[in-house]
C-alpha cells in the first residue's frame, strides 16, 4: 500500500507568560492628531507569536486589538495607556508615562462687521486669542486685523484668523463679509 505522511508545526510554551515593553511616538499631542504605539518584544514568553493576543487600553474609553495601533484623542486630558498581551501561559500588562491631550482656546473675531460698503474705509479688529494671523481678501497685510473693502472688492469674503498655541494647537475662525457696490 500506500504511506501518506501528515506533517503538522506545533508550537510549545515553555511556561512563559509575555514579556515585552510599549512606546508611543509622542508625549504630548494636539485633540484628534494620531499617536501611534508600538509594541516591542521582551526575547522570553513570546515563543507562539500566532497565539498571542494584544489589548490596549488608551485610557479615554477606546481600545484596540492591534499589535502596533493608532489612536486620536478626542477631548483634553492626561491618559494613561495599558498594554495587555496575553499568550498560552498567561497575560501581563504594561503602563506608559502620562500622554497629555491639549485643545488650543477656541479662536474668535472680534469687532468685524458684516457688511461694508465699497468707499468704506478700513476697519480695524482683533482676534482672541491674541497672536494669530489673519488672511482673505481685504486683509491689506497677513497677520494684520484690518479690512479694507475697496481691496477686497464687491462681493462677500471669508476672513479667516488662524491660532497656534505654544504646543502647536491649531485654532481657526472665519467670518464672512460683504462688501456691497456703491449706488448707481
Amino acid at each position: 500500500g500506500t504511506v501518506d505522511t501528515v506533517v503538522d508545526t506545533a508550537y510549545i510554551a515553555l511556561g512563559n507568560t509575555p514579556g515585552g515593553w510599549f512606546d508611543m511616538d509622542q508625549s504630548s499631542a494636539c485633540i484628534n492628531d494620531t499617536v501611534n504605539f508600538s509594541f516591542g518584544s521582551g526575547g522570553e514568553g513570546f515563543l507562539d507569536p500566532q497565539n498571542e493576543t494584544y489589548f490596549w487600553d488608551f485610557g479615554d474609553g477606546n481600545s484596540s486589538t492591534e499589535a502596533n495601533p493608532s489612536h486620536a484623542f478626542s477631548t483634553p486630558g492626561v491618559y494613561v495607556t495599558t498594554l495587555t498581551i496575553t499568550n498560552g501561559c498567561g497575560s501581563a500588562s504594561w503602563q506608559n508615562n502620562s500622554l497629555v491631550v491639549e485643545d488650543a482656546a477656541p479662536a474668535s473675531i472680534v469687532g468685524l462687521g458684516s457688511s461694508f460698503c465699497l468707499n468704506d474705509g478700513v476697519a480695524a479688529f482683533n482676534g482672541t486669542p491674541g497672536g494669530g494671523l489673519f488672511t482673505g481678501p481685504g486683509v491689506p497685510i497677513i497677520g494684520t486685523g484690518t479690512f479694507d473693502p475697496a481691496l477686497a472688492g464687491v462681493g462677500t469674503h471669508t476672513i479667516i484668523y488662524t491660532y497656534t498655541n505654544t504646543n502647536g494647537c491649531l485654532s481657526i475662525a472665519m467670518q464672512d463679509v460683504t462688501v456691497n457696490p456703491l449706488p448707481a
